[in-house]
This record gives C-alpha cells, structure tokens and sequence, in this order.
C-alpha cells in the first residue's frame, strides 16, 4: 500500500514508533518554504506511482486510488529551530523518478524533470 489515507495512517503509527508524535510532529510544507526554493525553483511535487500500477494503467493515471490518491504531499518533521529533520511524500513515488528513470521514458518529461528538480533541492539545501 502505497497511497492513500490507510496508508498514511499506517506510516504515521510506523514512524511514530521511532520518532514519536508527542515530540515529533508531521507537518505539510507549503509550497512558501524555503526547501522549494533554496538552491532551484520548486513549483510542484510530481504525481508519479509505483512502474507496476503505471504499467497496469498503460499511464492512463497517476492516482492509485482514485479521488483518496489525487493530491501529492510532502511532508516533514521539524527540530525545535525549525528546521527540517525529517522529509515523506505521500501519494506518490517521487523517487521512481531517480531510481528507475531509464525504464519509466514514456511517463511524461515535465513529471520526471519536476522529480529530478526537487530531489537535487529537497537533499541540497542547508
């Protein structure tokens, strides 16, 4: 599971086992923070899916679950200065972007150049 609200609500109790919610709070980052912006120009985070629901779906969509599935988010931790420790998309697979590139050509330029363009900001900043 991949997508949608059991998954996150699953990742969440996952993670709140190492990084427990009480001191550890998941936050959206808006599209204001400076991780999108710091190095490069982030505009979006790219709803790209697993290579295995996209070549079921012949790249028809990029919601797995439909309506539940249709929004990407990033999200984060923060210290207690504000700074991000800890980063989790949600709702889509933002590294196949980086991971299977070669064998994801036909998912669409702009998608992939977006993917690229934020792991080279998200893992470049300060």
């Amino acid at each position: 599971m991949t997508s949608g609200e059991a998954a996150w609500e699953q990742w969440s109790r996952e993670f709140a086992q190492a990084m427990p919610s009480t001191e550890y709070v998941i936050e959206d980052v808006p599209p204001s923070d400076p991780i999108f912006h710091s190095m490069l120009e982030v505009n979006k985070i790219p709803q790209l899916t697993g290579i295995g629901f996209w070549r079921a779906v012949r790249g028809r969509t990029t919601s797995e679950r439909g309506a539940e599935s249709a929004v990407p988010h990033l999200r984060a931790i923060r210290d207690r200065h504000g700074r991000i420790i800890a980063v989790m998309t949600h709702n889509t697979d933002v590294s196949n972007a980086w991971e299977r590139e070669t064998k994801i050509r036909r998912i669409s330029t702009s998608s992939r150049s977006t993917a690229m363009l934020w792991g080279s900001t998200s893992f470049s900043t300060r």
